[in-house]
């Protein structure tokens, strides 16, 4: 009724109240509809933005029929994961048809940045080196200072001058990009985002092992996000080199500080994950902007460049998301399951690091595989260690594609584990006719023995041996997963928050309950077996004498704290466990577990 006296009403024209301002509008100009068509049917959306500010179409459902996509969609993967067919994934109804603003860019570096503040224009004679030696000079460091407006007494410390700057920028190269291997080194340009350079500067600072500069970094740190935002971003469409440098810090917020960080990385995480979908990266058709068969060898290069560079952002996103949610139990953000991504898996370390358009030629190959595709071949995998060769469609993954696929197999096992719970009328013909556990310890057994061969590898690169050291350690969590409670355990050994709750005394309740019930079964000596194994093959003299850096594996920390406090618990050992625990696990210690160990 509302609505019919709107529409009889004539037309008024509205003065914004501001003196001296003449602007004006009506509502029959501003509220004009924009009908998208889907396999939905057609949905009117408001035009929202001002005349002379364009923004992309998405398709739009109502919030009913979103749910009905979301269930169709998660059961018709499951049921293909499942069958014998080959071939693709089927498709997701509605989304190949969506709607692009035809005013945007079409560029190989996607959106540029927009920045509000002055900076200092770079020399006309830097171009891109294809090493990374980067030398911040004056004028990179006036860029940062720029940035960091905030912090004026940065210009006077010694932390901050050029010799110093360069260090921290090198030191992330050398720790953190093998593990997070999102920038191009060779077509870094270090001029091209003051956010991303400064991004750099700060997580090399929270790396170093000067205790000063570290806490320099954490307490910059906290203020870059706010930053990037603020400078960097000024539409739905991010530039590539501010989305790395949100990526990189999210990825860095949950892994290298204190507890309130790492719970803000969930946030951060949610953040990143709602731009990456509006955007559309996840799906093939934002990559035909890449693709173009015209110019010389060095425009397709760098094309090819941007389109992996945004692809492996896509993948981070997701792989952080089910690390927050596989590991640490927050629930995770990602509506659906990893089995949503329709791209291709990441390129090898070979082709990802050529320094010249002339050696990528060299270095091309075949297409990697779809995601998809691979997740299905190795969740298909024989267990047995006979029966070691891929599928053959594709060769063995390189260390990167690697890790992704391990992360989908922890995201199908956190799927059955809770989905099955929550949507139970989806999943219950597939627990019917398949079993999971058997299947992902087939797919963890197989992903194993790839890591393996790739450790033993003389030709490995150093990035590469660092992305396996961390599929290892997080296979490990994985397999931990299967046979035993985590959240339970970690409870129980006394952890004051998980998943960004506060654990209280109903909690340890509960998980005494719990543990006093998984002591007395088969998976609790599987879980002591797994903790002994891993514990003998990563902890060596040489890691104890010289100490844990992200060359090593950026998970190795909290792999050896959960395989320390497994063997802990099943050793009747009180390592701040509280006298509880040694009266409930002694029935498991009259069976002998602890030979295991």
């Amino acid at each position: 009724m509302g609505r019919a006296r709107l529409a009889a009403c004539p037309e008024t024209r509205h003065y914004c109240p501001q003196p001296g301002c003449g602007k004006s509008f009506t509502r029959q100009g501003d509220t004009q509809q924009t009908t998208i068509l889907a396999e939905l049917g057609t949905a009117p959306i408001a035009a929202v933005a001002s005349r002379d500010q364009t923004y992309s179409l998405r398709i739009a459902v109502k919030h009913v029929d979103a749910q009905d996509l979301a269930v169709d969609d998660l059961d018709a993967l499951y049921a293909w994961l499942v069958s014998g067919s080959s071939g693709f994934a089927p498709p997701v109804e509605g989304l190949d048809d969506a709607v692009f603003d035809g005013n945007l860019p079409v560029e190989s570096s996607g959106p540029t940045c927009r920045v509000d503040y002055v900076l200092p224009e770079p020399p006309p004679s830097v171009a891109p080196s294809p090493t990374r030696g980067y030398a911040i000079d004056e004028v990179l460091r006036s860029r940062l200072l720029a940035f960091l407006f905030a912090l004026p007494e940065l210009a006077t410390s010694t932390y901050f001058a050029c010799d110093a700057l360069s260090t921290f920028l090198e030191q992330y190269w050398a720790s953190c990009a093998p593990t997070f291997p999102v920038l191009h080194g060779p077509t870094f340009d270090p001029y091209a985002s003051a956010g991303l350079i400064t991004t750099l500067v700060v997580v090399g600072m929270c790396v170093s092992v000067d205790k000063a500069a570290y806490d320099l970094g954490a307490s910059i740190f906290g203020k870059m996000r706010p930053l990037l935002l603020l400078h960097e971003v000024s539409g739905p469409e991010v530039p590539l080199e501010t989305f790395q440098a949100l990526v990189i810090l999210g990825q860095a917020g949950q892994m290298l500080f204190d507890s309130r960080e790492h719970a803000l990385s969930y946030s951060a995480a949610a953040h990143d994950f709602g731009v990456s979908r509006s955007m559309d990266i996840w799906y093939p058709r934002w990559y035909k902007r890449f693709e173009t068969t015209l110019g010389n060898d060095e425009e397709r290069w760098r094309a090819w460049v941007a389109s992996e560079s945004w692809s492996r952002l896509c993948y981070a996103i997701m792989l952080r998301d089910i690390q927050l949610s596989s590991i640490f139990g927050h629930l995770p953000v990602r509506a659906l399951s990893m089995l949503i991504i329709r791209l291709r898996t990441p390129a090898s370390d070979a082709l990802w690091t050529a320094p010249s358009a002339e050696a990528w030629q060299k270095q091309r190959s075949p297409s990697s595989a779809p995601f998809c595709q691979v997740f299905k071949d190795v969740l298909a995998a024989p267990s047995s260690s006979s029966s070691s060769s891929p599928p053959p469609s594709h060769e063995h993954l390189n260390p990167f594609a690697l890790s992704t696929v391990l992360h989908g197999v922890m995201s199908l096992a956190w799927d059955v584990k809770w989905r099955g719970t929550l949507r139970a009328d989806a999943l219950a013909p597939l627990h019917k006719t398949l079993n999971w556990r058997g299947s992902l310890q087939s797919a963890y057994g197989r992903l194993e023995r790839e890591v393996d061969d790739a450790l033993d590898s003389e030709a490995l690169t150093s990035s590469e041996r660092t992305m396996s050291l961390s599929s290892l350690d997080l296979l490990f969590v994985a397999k931990l997963d299967l046979v035993a409670d985590l959240t339970s355990m970690l409870t129980f050994a006394g952890v004051m928050r998980i998943g960004s709750r506060n654990v209280g005394p109903d909690d340890f309740a509960l998980a005494s309950r719990s543990i006093r019930k998984w002591v007395s079964s088969e998976d609790a000596v599987e879980a002591a077996g797994l903790a002994a194994t891993y514990l003998r093959r990563r902890l060596t003299v040489t890691d104890l004498e010289q100490g844990w850096t992200f060359a090593k594996g950026a998970w190795a920390p909290w792999s050896f704290y959960l395989a320390t406090a497994m063997a802990t618990l099943l050793c009747e050992q009180r390592w701040g466990l509280g006298k509880e625990a040694g009266a409930v696990l002694q029935s498991l210690v009259e069976r002998r577990v602890s030979s295991v160990l």
